[in-house]
């Protein structure tokens, strides 16, 4: 076997050991994206589903379910506690119904919110005139501190200029808290424009006397205004022409994924 050099032995380990920790780098840089991108994605499926399903209903709803949660097993230990006999048969009893009421204390609201969601879901898929209901469930996962619900309606016919201002008015009069209502030229043709008020997507709970309480974002008030459009306005006016087209868009400044209001902190 030839004599190799001891430099270019050394130099060749020297590769070597710099190869393996470019691929062992890579490999951690890799699986921390994939990480990364999960939790992101958890996130946003989260600020999703809190706009879904907030409002002052589901949030009463969710209270209310972990009432009857705690509640309910309770009752039907009262109904049923003369029938048990023996001290330990009813410490046994007492720690099954308690536990009982705790689980279905922390599982009837996870019940309440789905049946939310799933309900607000079905709504937006009855929508459509062309909604793009993906498109929109992408704008609620983002996060925002303000913003403006913007809708376009496209019709089939074009309207008579006598009722055209007519219509654009009784938008107005049809949903409170909007503050536009305009016919514009698009390239789709001329299109009613509408817009709400600047809204607060931020909510805050709460805390007891000892805590300052929490803030997050919800876009729920830009969803809140959307159904209120597609129940109030667009029945009417798909009655008098049909509406061909139905385009929605958040505007206001998306914040990342991982902040909760303020800025500074990360959820």
């Amino acid at each position: 076997m030839p004599h190799r050099d001891p430099r270019e032995v050394i130099e060749i380990a020297a590769l070597k050991h710099r190869a393996a920790e470019t691929r062992s780098s890579a490999a951690a840089g890799a699986d921390e994206a994939s990480k990364r991108d999960l939790r992101e994605r958890a996130l946003a499926e989260d600020q999703r589903d809190r706009s879904l399903c907030g409002g002052k209903v589901a949030n009463v709803a969710t209270v209310i379910s972990i009432g009857v949660g705690l509640l309910a097993p309770m009752g039907v230990y009262a109904l049923v506690s003369s029938r048990i006999t023996g001290s330990v048969v009813e410490v046994l009893g007492i720690v099954g119904f308690t536990v009982l009421a705790l689980v279905s204390a922390f599982v009837a609201p996870s019940l309440v919110q789905a049946w939310t969601k799933a309900w607000n879901l079905r709504r937006l898929t009855k929508i459509g005139h062309g909604f793009d209901v993906d498109r929109y469930l992408e704008q609620l996962s983002c996060k925002r501190s303000d913003g403006r619900l913007v809708v376009e309606l496209c019709f089939k016919r074009p309207w008579d200029s006598e009722l055209r201002n007519a219509t654009a008015e009784a938008v107005l009069e049809w949903v409170p808290g909007l503050s536009v209502s305009s016919w514009r030229a698009t390239e789709a043709g001329e299109t009613l424009h509408i817009e709400s008020t600047e809204l607060v997507l931020t909510e805050h709970y709460s805390g007891g006397n000892h805590s300052a309480g929490s803030s997050s974002y919800t876009n729920y008030p830009a969803h809140g205004c959307l159904l209120r459009i597609a129940s109030e306005v667009v029945p009417r006016l798909d009655a008098a022409n049909p509406v061909t087209r139905f385009d929605v868009e958040i505007m206001g400044k998306v914040c990342p994924i991982d902040w909760e209001p303020g800025g500074w902190g990360h959820a």
